[in-house]
């Protein structure tokens, strides 16, 4: 029997079993799939999302600037000579 999910479809874990490859095919294109045993809902398979970091204001209030931050450091100038 070929498998055809929406976007979310409930399958029984014995034939989610025989029919994984095609589980995770349809999981990867963003559908959602629950596994049930018994009627009952035990498992879902949702599209894995990788979320990164905000690195807008991430380092906000783990260091504090003193002196001038524009100007050069005259010591380091020299240091590259």
């Amino acid at each position: 029997m070929p498998f055809a999910p929406q976007d979310h479809t409930t399958i029984a874990a014995p034939d989610a079993a025989s029919h994984f490859s095609e589980l995770l095919s349809k999981v990867g294109e963003g559908s959602e799939i629950t596994i049930t045993e018994g009627g009952r809902p035990v498992a879902r398979l949702v599209p894995f999302a990788v979320r990164l970091p905000d690195v807008v204001g991430c380092m906000k209030g783990t260091f504090t600037i003193t002196g001038d931050i524009v100007g050069p450091e005259p010591d380091v100038w020299d240091a590259m000579r």
